[in-house]
Protein backbone atom coordinates (compact mmCIF):
# COMPACT_ATOMS: atom_id res chain seq x y z
CA UNK A 1 0.00 0.00 0.00
CA UNK A 2 1.77 3.42 -0.95
CA UNK A 3 0.32 6.76 0.79
CA UNK A 4 0.30 9.95 -1.50
CA UNK A 5 0.25 13.16 0.50
CA UNK A 6 -1.63 15.85 -0.98
CA UNK A 7 -2.25 19.13 1.05
CA UNK A 8 -5.69 20.37 1.02
CA UNK A 9 -4.06 24.14 -0.21
CA UNK A 10 -1.06 23.23 -2.05
CA UNK A 11 0.05 27.05 -2.77
CA UNK A 12 -0.30 27.64 0.94
CA UNK A 13 1.56 24.76 2.04
CA UNK A 14 4.28 25.78 -0.51
CA UNK A 15 4.13 29.05 0.92
CA UNK A 16 4.24 27.63 4.45
CA UNK A 17 8.00 25.47 3.39
CA UNK A 18 9.83 28.17 1.61
CA UNK A 19 9.13 31.05 4.27
CA UNK A 20 10.75 28.35 7.29
CA UNK A 21 13.43 27.83 4.79
CA UNK A 22 13.78 31.62 4.84
CA UNK A 23 13.33 32.34 8.67
CA UNK A 24 16.45 29.23 8.85
CA UNK A 25 18.52 32.03 6.31
CA UNK A 26 17.84 34.72 8.08
CA UNK A 27 19.57 33.22 11.24
CA UNK A 28 21.92 32.09 9.26
CA UNK A 29 22.77 35.79 8.05
CA UNK A 30 22.07 34.82 4.43
CA UNK A 31 21.44 37.42 2.06
CA UNK A 32 19.40 37.67 -1.06
CA UNK A 33 21.52 37.06 -4.14
CA UNK A 34 19.63 37.42 -7.26
CA UNK A 35 17.84 40.48 -9.01
CA UNK A 36 14.17 39.52 -10.64
CA UNK A 37 12.42 41.20 -13.16
CA UNK A 38 9.36 40.17 -14.39
CA UNK A 39 8.11 40.01 -17.77
CA UNK A 40 5.04 42.79 -18.59
CA UNK A 41 3.62 43.23 -22.11
CA UNK A 42 6.04 40.49 -23.84
CA UNK A 43 9.07 42.27 -22.36
CA UNK A 44 11.19 42.12 -19.24
CA UNK A 45 11.27 44.98 -16.98
CA UNK A 46 14.08 46.96 -14.80
CA UNK A 47 14.76 44.14 -11.79
CA UNK A 48 11.87 44.83 -9.39
CA UNK A 49 12.93 42.19 -6.61
CA UNK A 50 15.25 40.14 -5.05
CA UNK A 51 15.27 36.58 -4.49
CA UNK A 52 17.62 33.52 -3.22
CA UNK A 53 18.67 31.63 -6.19
CA UNK A 54 19.40 28.26 -5.56
CA UNK A 55 21.32 25.59 -7.65
CA UNK A 56 20.33 21.94 -7.40
CA UNK A 57 19.97 19.24 -9.36
CA UNK A 58 16.59 17.87 -10.75
CA UNK A 59 15.67 13.77 -10.80
CA UNK A 60 17.24 12.89 -14.24
CA UNK A 61 20.72 14.64 -13.01
CA UNK A 62 20.06 17.96 -14.84
CA UNK A 63 20.91 20.97 -13.40
CA UNK A 64 18.28 22.87 -11.80
CA UNK A 65 17.57 26.30 -10.68
CA UNK A 66 14.67 27.96 -8.18
CA UNK A 67 14.31 31.25 -7.46
CA UNK A 68 12.81 31.57 -4.05
CA UNK A 69 10.71 35.22 -3.11
CA UNK A 70 9.70 36.41 0.17
CA UNK A 71 6.46 35.57 -0.15
CA UNK A 72 7.07 31.64 -0.19
CA UNK A 73 6.71 31.83 -4.22
CA UNK A 74 9.44 29.56 -6.13
CA UNK A 75 10.45 29.73 -9.74
CA UNK A 76 11.91 26.89 -11.05
CA UNK A 77 14.13 26.73 -14.50
CA UNK A 78 15.91 24.13 -15.97
CA UNK A 79 19.57 24.24 -17.41
CA UNK A 80 19.32 25.41 -21.11
CA UNK A 81 20.69 22.11 -22.52
CA UNK A 82 18.25 19.53 -20.33
CA UNK A 83 15.50 22.28 -20.52
CA UNK A 84 12.52 20.24 -21.18
CA UNK A 85 10.20 21.58 -18.95
CA UNK A 86 9.66 25.54 -19.76
CA UNK A 87 10.58 27.78 -16.25
CA UNK A 88 7.64 27.98 -14.51
CA UNK A 89 6.22 29.22 -10.57
CA UNK A 90 5.49 26.00 -8.51
CA UNK A 91 1.81 25.51 -7.55
CA UNK A 92 2.74 23.17 -5.14
CA UNK A 93 5.66 21.76 -3.10
CA UNK A 94 7.12 18.49 -4.73
CA UNK A 95 9.80 16.32 -3.50
CA UNK A 96 12.96 18.27 -5.59
CA UNK A 97 11.90 21.62 -3.97
CA UNK A 98 11.47 20.24 -0.37
CA UNK A 99 15.00 17.83 -0.35
CA UNK A 100 16.88 20.77 -1.76
CA UNK A 101 15.53 23.13 0.68
CA UNK A 102 16.65 20.45 3.31
CA UNK A 103 20.17 20.00 1.92
CA UNK A 104 20.63 23.80 1.60
CA UNK A 105 20.17 24.37 5.29
CA UNK A 106 22.31 21.38 6.42
CA UNK A 107 24.88 22.44 3.89
CA UNK A 108 24.92 26.09 5.09
CA UNK A 109 24.53 25.03 9.04
CA UNK A 110 28.22 23.47 8.44
CA UNK A 111 29.68 26.53 6.81
CA UNK A 112 29.06 25.71 3.27
CA UNK A 113 27.57 27.87 0.26
CA UNK A 114 23.84 26.79 1.17
CA UNK A 115 24.08 25.84 -2.46
CA UNK A 116 23.34 29.49 -3.51
CA UNK A 117 24.23 30.36 -6.58
CA UNK A 118 27.35 32.90 -6.12
CA UNK A 119 26.30 36.47 -6.59
CA UNK A 120 28.36 37.68 -10.00
CA UNK A 121 25.72 39.12 -12.18
CA UNK A 122 22.80 36.88 -11.01
CA UNK A 123 19.65 38.29 -12.67
CA UNK A 124 16.22 35.82 -13.98
CA UNK A 125 13.84 37.23 -15.85
CA UNK A 126 10.46 35.54 -14.69
CA UNK A 127 6.73 35.72 -15.94
CA UNK A 128 4.56 38.04 -14.17
CA UNK A 129 3.34 35.95 -10.96
CA UNK A 130 -0.17 37.32 -11.22
CA UNK A 131 -1.13 35.71 -14.87
CA UNK A 132 -1.20 32.02 -13.72
CA UNK A 133 -3.21 33.12 -10.51
CA UNK A 134 -6.98 32.81 -10.12
CA UNK A 135 -8.78 35.28 -8.00
CA UNK A 136 -11.65 34.67 -6.52
CA UNK A 137 -14.78 36.05 -8.31
CA UNK A 138 -17.49 35.93 -5.61
CA UNK A 139 -21.08 35.59 -5.94
CA UNK A 140 -20.59 37.69 -9.36
CA UNK A 141 -19.80 34.57 -10.90
CA UNK A 142 -22.69 32.63 -10.39
CA UNK A 143 -25.11 35.61 -11.79
CA UNK A 144 -22.41 35.74 -14.92
CA UNK A 145 -23.36 32.34 -15.77
CA UNK A 146 -26.78 32.23 -15.87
Amino acid sequence: MTYEYHPKYPRQKLREVVQKYLQQLAILRRETNCDVSFVQDGRPGTPTARGWLLEGVGPDGAPQRYLLMRDGDVWREAAPPAGKEPPTWLGEPDDDIVSLLAKSLGNARLGGTGFLAAEEQNSIVAADRRTGQMTYQGHERRQADD
